[in-house]
């Protein structure tokens, strides 16, 4: 092979690889660069049209990989809103570690939710170790329903 053929597919090389990085990192317009690399070589001219058809492909390889792996998750949405805040508190479930009273029936008791200690009150008299959920948040103090004797708590909605 000649050195000036050698040198043309190094350049054609050279010119097509800027453009397929920039179209696999989703960068808009890598086909200009990839011009104006070609043309910064003497006597080499990589046609336009093999520039553009070279990045679209490359475009076009990722976004089926993109699909394929949006298949292969099997997750075409999020799985539903994500709760955070008080929001997020509401319909968990804890247990009770002190006794609770109603509210304004006395000093807040102590709850676990999520691993986390709570001061709470109870809509009605709650034993210590009885499960109870979470039905408001106020400031930092829940307001539960007291529901069962306890097990493993559960995180519903999440």
């Amino acid at each position: 092979m000649s050195p000036r053929r050698l040198s043309k597919a190094a350049a054609a090389a050279l010119a097509l690889a800027p453009g397929a990085l920039a179209a696999a990192g989703g960068a808009a317009g890598s086909a200009p660069s990839a011009a104006s690399l070609a043309g910064a070589i003497e006597g080499v001219a990589v046609p336009l049209a093999l520039i553009a058809a070279a990045w679209l492909l490359a475009e076009r390889v990722v976004a089926l990989l993109a699909r394929l792996a949006v298949r292969l998750t099997g997750r075409r949405e999020p799985v539903g809103p994500v709760r955070t805040g008080r929001e997020g508190m509401i319909g968990i479930e804890g247990v009770a570690l002190t006794a609770l009273a109603p509210a304004g029936a006395g000093r807040p008791g102590k709850v676990q939710v999520r691993g986390e200690l709570w001061s709470a009150v109870a809509d009605r008299p709650v034993a210590p170790e009885e499960r109870v959920r979470v039905v408001e948040v106020e400031g930092l103090t829940l307001r539960v329903a007291g529901r069962r004797p306890a097990g493993p708590p559960t995180e519903e909605g999440s």
